[in-house]
């Protein structure tokens, strides 16, 4: 019987879907979706506030990417978290400044600063924000040297002129921009150009100060110069012609543009600390528009290839749960859009395994559902029966999934890694709405179905009456009343064969190199560069030892394009403004490296610039190693603790716990000693993307097994007599299903990002499918065998047999025969 409360919540998801699909509707449809019949989308407008597009991240949209670290000189006496907030503040300022939309600047860490720029080259980012607007008045003193403005703050103290570094008497200061006010103007005074400031109460007494000096020296003395640095850069040079106290110019500038930079420069206000860039990166317009092309055509594939095998394989409920997948995708991505997340292409294979999720929560119902349908009872009880049972495995295994989610967030903004904490979070969200997705919409869905003739079909919901067993009061069959595969007896075969892999890895990874650490783990730069034809790898690196880089490491990135790994290289970086016509190389490395390379490979390189470029300092890449340590046992002891407290009612709850993360770190293992292999023969490396794929392994990992775990407690709880071994082997027949269909969801959407919208993300998508099977494979052979081999002994048992001496079972009498006298 449909209940009103059904028809209410049936009528809220549909303007849901509604709202939600005209929110993240493409402007430009043609692009993503077959024909040129589609509307243009318009996004959502409620007043002042607009969402007209998705935030992409840079690696979607191209830019540059910094992280700052704030290096405070020799007695600083300041609090450094409030200078960190100002120079976030200042930074924000002097990016809004120059127009540049969407720009992020964020905290990451106590020290550092992470900033993206979309739509600037690093070059100019690093120009732009790099730059501390330092501006500081200079004098000549009586001894002919160029020395800080220090003058007294009351007009009243005497203030020597001492070289810069001095410490600075009390009473006194140094004339510099903090003493200007933020209205600073570019005007032009006959043929030169100025900008025009006015100062604060206590710059006024100091300019007053210094020009009245200045003054009492002849005009030819070098005295009556007042020099105005920026950054330790001279940019502007006046002789004194009258007292100034409230307002003046800065003059000598080259153009107006020169002077409308450092007015808003100055305006912006100098930064409270300096700064040091240690890490930044640079991604192309161009490959950021096509990685996002593809990354949405194989999501769209993705989600197809799911929805058809829900229907095949679970009919009626399947149809369903694709319409409700349907509406999960425009409720997720328009969280994504109102938020809002910045999507990357991490985060899009963050978006398409949370899809896989999603089914699993789906599958793990309508597998309870079968199993009600199949015992007797009507649609409306089983929809209700099921969904109750599934609750549980639904619960712990996403709380697992949040808590990987939470310590890659923390990972991730120990060191600005936006990619990182975009990944953790688009999970989240997705996992969150996922959750809803399955309980309420599906439900809903299947809920409108009770009462009509449908409902009577059993063949629809795939749960034709095979065998038919009563259930007990408690709603339960016992698993003697079922024949179930044997997996416990076969446990030795499981664990031996994971022995032998575990030796396979142990040996690939004992020789080195034992990881190819990327460059996040080791310092260096990293760029691509296209060529028009196809270029030998033997010879690129050859090319590269010529122009004094023998280090660098060359990989295939796609066609004619390579991965090309130096040291940290000097100067400024690359700039992404395509140059018509012979140049002159800049100076830097990476300008050298460039035109070497297009000197040697023929002048028509496509692209003389590189596709993508970074650079990490070691300062950062060591911490990074640490940090990453830190988050992969952060994450096994933090999911070992949960399991032990979800199962706490099951015996040995701690048991539960112990066997998920041996399982867990076997399948890490297996992905290690895969890249090891790789890295050997392939030249593959390992880089922070991979540090986030292998989380997400270990939560999926944790996921299944839960799963698994949750039907062993059901049965062990319930029947506390029944023998261990026929619960596992129970549970693991119950939920084979479930295990190989939510898998096989998983990497059906992951194939897709490999082999359409993967290019860039290869490697991460691998650990992915890799991590995917392994974790399906150990969550039945390892885990659930290890629970079994812990019940019984096995361990003691080998090892007694070892010391020749039988184990207690073995000397017992057969059942029924008396024990001897």
């Amino acid at each position: 019987m449909r209940k009103t409360q059904d028809y209410l919540l049936f009528l809220f998801i549909i303007v849901l879907a509604g709202f939600s699909l005209v929110a993240v509707w493409p402007s430009d449809p043609g692009r993503y979706l077959p024909g040129d019949f589609w509307p243009h989308g318009k996004g959502i407008k409620l007043g002042s506030w607009e969402r007209e597009t998705m935030r992409l991240g840079l690696d979607l949209r191209g830019g540059a990417h910094l992280v700052l670290q704030a290096e405070p000189p020799a007695g600083y006496e300041g609090n450094i978290d409030d200078a960190m907030d100002t120079a976030r503040e200042v930074i924000e300022r002097r990016v809004n400044a120059f127009g540049v939309s969407e720009a992020e600047v964020t905290r990451a860490g106590n020290n550092r600063i992470d900033v993206q720029v979309p739509g600037m080259s690093l070059q100019d980012a690093q120009n732009l924000i790099g730059r501390t607007a330092q501006l500081e008045f200079r004098v000549v003193n009586d001894d002919g040297a160029l020395v800080p403005a220090t003058f007294s703050k009351d007009g009243k103290t005497a203030c020597p002129l001492q070289p810069a570094g001095a410490p600075i008497p009390e009473g006194c200061a140094v004339m510099s921009g903090q003493y200007l006010k933020n209205n600073t103007y570019p005007s032009r005074v006959a043929t030169t150009f100025a900008v025009n400031f006015e100062t604060t109460g206590t710059g006024a007494k100091l300019m007053e100060q210094i020009t009245s000096r200045a003054l009492s020296f002849a005009e030819t003395d070098p005295r009556r110069y007042l020099l105005i640095y920026l950054d330790e850069e001279e940019i502007s040079r006046a002789t004194v012609q009258g007292v100034i106290s409230n307002q003046g110019q800065i003059t000598g500038q080259e153009s107006f543009d020169a002077a409308k930079e450092l007015s808003k420069q100055l305006n912006a206000g100098a930064l409270p600390v300096p700064m040091t860039t240690i890490q930044s990166s640079e991604v192309s317009a161009t490959l950021g528009e096509d990685s996002v092309v593809d990354s949405v055509h194989a999501g769209e594939i993705g989600l197809l290839a799911v929805a058809i095998f829900m229907l095949l394989y679970y009919r009626l409920p399947g149809g369903l749960a694709a319409i409700a997948l349907g509406v999960y995708t425009a409720v997720t991505l328009m969280v994504f859009k109102l938020w809002p997340v910045t999507l990357t292409l991490s985060g899009i294979a963050a978006f398409v395994l949370s899809v896989g999720m999603a089914v699993d929560a789906n599958i793990l119902i309508f597998e309870r559902m079968k199993e009600e349908l199949r015992r007797g009872r009507t649609l409306n009880s089983a929809i209700d029966v099921g969904f109750r049972r599934a609750w549980s495995s639904i619960r712990d295994s996403n709380i697992s999934t949040f808590i990987t989610c939470l310590i890659l967030y923390w990972f991730g903004d120990q060191f600005g890694a936006t990619v990182v904490k975009g990944f953790a979070l688009t999970l989240a969200i997705g996992v969150a709405v996922s959750m809803f997705s399955a309980i309420t919409m599906t439900r809903t869905f299947l809920k409108m179905v009770v009462g009509t003739r449908f409902a009577r079909n059993h063949w629809l919901f795939n749960a034709e009456e095979s065998h038919r067993a009563e259930p007990d009061e408690a709603g339960a069959v016992s698993a003697k009343s079922h024949k179930f595969l044997d997996f416990a007896g076969l446990r030795w075969w499981y664990l031996s064969v994971s022995l032998v892999l575990f030796i396979v890895a142990a040996v690939v990874l004992a020789f080195p190199p034992h990881l190819r650490a990327g460059i996040e783990f080791t310092s260096g730069s990293s760029f691509t560069v296209e060529f028009a034809q196809p270029v030998d790898q033997g010879a690129l690196r050859s090319a590269l030892a010529d122009l004094g880089h023998p280090e660098a490491r060359v990989q295939g990135a796609g066609a004619n394009s390579y991965l090309i790994r130096t040291e940290e290289l000097e100067g400024p970086p690359p700039s992404t403004e395509t140059v018509e016509g012979p140049q002159e190389a800049p100076q830097g490395e990476i300008q050298t490296i460039l035109a070497g390379l297009q000197e040697r490979f023929g002048a028509t390189i496509p692209e003389d610039r590189p596709r993508e470029f970074s650079t990490v300092s070691s300062t950062v890449s060591t911490e990074i190693a640490r940090n990453a340590t830190y988050a992969v046992l952060a994450a096994s002891l933090a999911i070992f603790i949960y399991i032990s407290i979800a199962f706490r009612h099951a015996p040995k709850p701690f048991r539960f716990g112990a066997a998920a993360i041996v399982a867990t770190l076997h399948d890490a293992f297996m992905i290690l000693g895969l890249f090891s292999l790789l890295g050997k023969t392939r030249g593959t490396e390992v880089d922070v993307a991979f540090i986030t794929a292998l989380l997400t392994v270990i939560g999926f990992s944790v996921h299944d097994t839960i799963v698994v775990f949750d039907r062993i407690r059901e049965k062990v709880l319930h029947d506390p007599y029944i023998p261990f071994e026929e619960a596992v082997n129970a549970s693991l027949t119950e939920t084979l299903a479930r295990s190989i269909n939510t898998s096989f969801v998983v990497v059906l959407t992951v194939l897709s990002l490999l082999l359409i919208g993967g290019v860039t993300i290869r490697n991460f998508l691998i650990v992915l499918l890799v991590g995917i099977i392994s974790g399906t494979y150990s969550s039945i052979g390892i885990a659930s065998q290890l629970l079994v081999a812990w019940e019984n002994n096995d361990i003691g048992k080998f090892f007694g047999r070892l010391r020749g001496r039988a184990p207690e079972e073995e000397l017992a009498p057969p059942a029924g025969e008396p024990e001897p006298a």
